[in-house]
């Protein structure tokens, strides 16, 4: 499996989230290239099975189960205007919550 959100995107592997909200970017600087933004993932249950791309011997795997919101802070190293590197970090909460 790919070890870089790009690669996980391209892959597949986020597909059990069935929608993002509230993507907002807070903090940017610029001189040190870093930015920090927050979003939140909602996670209906709906999908089952997703399908896999790019990954030798693995076609398809279960979806990620239960119904929930994943509101996230991410942590991104930017480097000559592209995304270098992500961390985030967030909290399950019930599905629908709102956020402010």
């Amino acid at each position: 499996m790919p070890n870089t959100c790009g690669g996980k995107q391209s892959a597949g592997v986020f597909a059990h989230t069935s929608e993002i909200k509230n993507r907002r970017l807070l903090v940017v600087d610029e001189r040190e290239g870093s930015a920090m933004g927050f979003s939140s993932f909602y996670h209906d249950s709906k999908l089952k099975t997703m399908k896999i791309r790019g990954v030798p011997e693995l076609d398809r795997m279960p979806a990620c189960q239960g119904i929930f919101n994943l509101p996230a802070l991410h942590f991104c190293e930017i480097k000559k205007g592209k995304n270098c590197g992500s961390e985030a970090t967030g909290l399950v909460l019930p599905y629908g919550t709102k956020t402010g």
